[in-house]
C-alpha cells in the first residue's frame, strides 16, 4: 500500500493511521485550530515552551520537564493574529522576549508574560497566504548585537520573497534595519522561504 503522509503532527499511539485528519491538537487549541508550521521553542532557563497555531494564538507550556506539563493560563493563549503563526524563538541571553511571524508577513515581539513589547512590522507587506507567503519559519536571533534575521516567502498573487535584518534595542522596539526583496523565476508560484543560517565569518567576527 502507498503510505499517506501526515500534514500535521500525528497523535502518538493513534490507531487512525498517519493521515491528514490524524493530527494532534496539543493543549486543546482554541477554536478547533491546528498547528501546521509552528514548532515549539523551549526556554530551558525557566522550563517554558512556546508554540503557535493556525488561528494566530500563541501558547505557553510550563513546566515542560520539571513536573507535569501544563498549559499556562491567562493571558495565554494570546490572540496575536488571524493568520498562521511561525515557530517562535526566545532571545534567551538578552531581552528574554519571544519573536515570531505570521503568514501575512508580520514579525512580532512579545514578552514572556504574554504582552506585546513592540508594534509588529512587515517583513514583506501584502504577502498574506496561508500556505507559502509571509513568515513560515522562526527568526534567527543575535543577542550580542540585538538584531535578528527573518524571511518571507513568495505568494501566488505576486508577493516576492524577502529577507530582513531587524533590531530590538532594549526589547521595547522592533525596527527594520535593512531588507532585501528578491524573486526566483519571477516568483509566480507560492514558494515558502525558510530560516537563514549565519556563516562562520559572522559567528567569528559579528556584523562588519
Amino acid at each position: 500500500l502507498t503510505p499517506t503522509c501526515a500534514i500535521h503532527p500525528v497523535i502518538p499511539g493513534s490507531t487512525a493511521g498517519s493521515t491528514a485528519s490524524d493530527y494532534m491538537l496539543p493543549l486543546g487549541l482554541v477554536a478547533t485550530g491546528i498547528d501546521s508550521y509552528s514548532s515549539p521553542f523551549v526556554n530551558y532557563s525557566d522550563d517554558t515552551a512556546y508554540v503557535g497555531d493556525n488561528n494566530g494564538f500563541l501558547y505557553a507550556i510550563t513546566p515542560v520537564f520539571n513536573g507535569t506539563p501544563a498549559k499556562a493560563t491567562a493571558p495565554y493563549p494570546v490572540k496575536v493574529s488571524t493568520f498562521n503563526l511561525s515557530s517562535p524563538v526566545v532571545d534567551v541571553s538578552g531581552t528574554g522576549h519571544i519573536f515570531f511571524g505570521d503568514s501575512d508577513g508580520h514579525l512580532y515581539n512579545y514578552t514572556a508574560a504574554g504582552a506585546s513589547a513592540a508594534t509588529a512590522i512587515f517583513v514583506n507587506a501584502g504577502t498574506g497566504n496561508a500556505t507559502a507567503g509571509g513568515v513560515r519559519d522562526a527568526p534567527v536571533i543575535d543577542s550580542t548585537n540585538a538584531v535578528g534575521y527573518v524571511t518571507s516567502g513568495c505568494t501566488s498573487t505576486g508577493g516576492n520573497s524577502a529577507i530582513m535584518q531587524f533590531g530590538f534595542t532594549n526589547g521595547s522596539t522592533l525596527t527594520s534595519k535593512r531588507a532585501v526583496t528578491f524573486s526566483t523565476e519571477g516568483c509566480t508560484g507560492a514558494i515558502p522561504l525558510y530560516a537563514p543560517t549565519l556563516d562562520n565569518v559572522y559567528l567569528d567576527t559579528g556584523i562588519n
